[in-house]
């Protein structure tokens, strides 16, 4: 009986490997100098970038919702529309996201009030004394003289700025806006620029920037979330929202159903009014 047997496998070679690899080096050494400059490229574009992006903060506090005793369940009892269910919680959020919370936000730290360019807090460079509502932008610029202080002139919503020459913690006035320049800016810039953004505008900026979650579903707790750009505004904005909702709650606690149908009928005379 004749012995079969497997063919053997054939011998492994790593001359084409060895030769693959050597030939990879000897590109790579000879184009080195164009990898080299379009790294270098590469990474100065992102640090370039980078440099130029304004940063954005964030900042958050926690909540703690009593269960409802007795009573109402603040707006549940007047259904779909108000946004309630059997979740006492789910109310309170859609409360802290109203466009209530978010005016009272915007008008107790002038929000609409804005230094633009700058890379400092709103307040390193000025003070807002009054700000009231405003339809239209304002747009005020201060340029710096050799005394060191500035000649302010309206670039956008008419009207003029009272005094003309303004000198550091100097009040100012322009389009109903009393504002008190800071004593020492930082790094005596040599333009300032300063934005009214209309009301409505801001308030619903404010709107889509505040989240509220609920981290644990077991418990009675939210998360109330802001971003900014202004890291001293950003820090401010969710304890405003919760010290206003924190107000809401101890209305709401005395009077029940008129005080949430008020809060109801303000956000929508709110938006009527606009």
């Amino acid at each position: 009986m004749a012995d079969v047997r497997s063919p053997a496998p054939p011998a492994r070679s790593d001359a084409g490997s060895e030769f693959g690899v050597k030939e990879l080096f000897k590109t790579l050494r000879q184009n080195r100098l164009l990898i080299a400059g379009v790294t270098a490229a590469t990474m100065a574009v992102a640090a370039l970038f980078t440099w130029t992006q304004e940063p954005v903060y964030e900042s958050s506090v926690s909540l703690q919702l009593e269960e409802e005793k007795g009573g109402l369940n603040l707006l549940s009892e007047l259904g779909p529309l108000a946004g309630g269910g059997k979740d006492g919680i789910e109310t309170d959020m859609v409360v802290l996201q109203s466009r209530r919370i978010a005016e009272e936000v915007v008008d107790s730290l002038s929000l609409h009030v804005q230094v633009l360019d700058l890379p400092v807090p709103r307040s390193d460079v000025l003070t807002v004394v009054s700000a009231p509502q405003t339809r239209q932008p304002l747009l005020v610029e201060l340029r710096r003289r050799e005394d060191g202080a500035y000649d302010a002139a309206v670039r956008r919503g008419g009207g003029t700025v009272s005094p003309a020459v303004v000198r550091p913690g100097q009040q100012f006035q322009f389009g109903g806006v009393t504002l008190a320049l800071a004593r020492r800016i930082p790094d005596s810039p040599e333009r300032i620029r300063i934005a009214v953004a209309p009301y409505r505008q801001m308030v619903a900026g404010v709107m889509d920037r505040i989240t509220v979650t609920r981290p644990n579903r077991m418990a009675r707790v939210v998360r109330v979330g802001y971003q900014g750009t202004d890291p001293t505004l950003t820090a401010a904005v969710p304890n405003a929202a919760a010290s206003s909702f924190l107000a809401y709650k101890s209305l709401v606690g005395k009077t029940q159903t008129s005080s949430t149908v008020e809060f109801l009928r303000g956000q929508v005379t709110s938006y009527e009014g606009d």
